[in-house]
């Protein structure tokens, strides 16, 4: 129900989207932490919504999320 609500809302707002599904989580933390840095970067440069799912708390208590959505 909340990922409808969040690909709504951006398409109401006729935001760009990035969407990653699990995508670094088998990777060490050195290179979760690195790619998950770039990512941010990227989407900041280019002005990118981006949501993650993600298990890995490496990645949930990483400083790139403006707010962490719970589903």
């Amino acid at each position: 129900m909340r990922i409808g609500w969040i690909l709504g809302i951006n398409k109401l707002q006729n935001s760009k989207l990035l969407f990653l599904d699990e995508t670094i989580h088998n990777f060490d933390q050195e290179s979760v932490q690195l790619i998950a840095n770039k990512i941010k970067e990227f989407t900041e440069e280019n002005d990118i919504k981006f949501y993650m799912i993600t298990h890995s708390d490496i990645l949930q208590q990483s400083d790139i999320w403006t707010e962490i959505v719970e589903l």
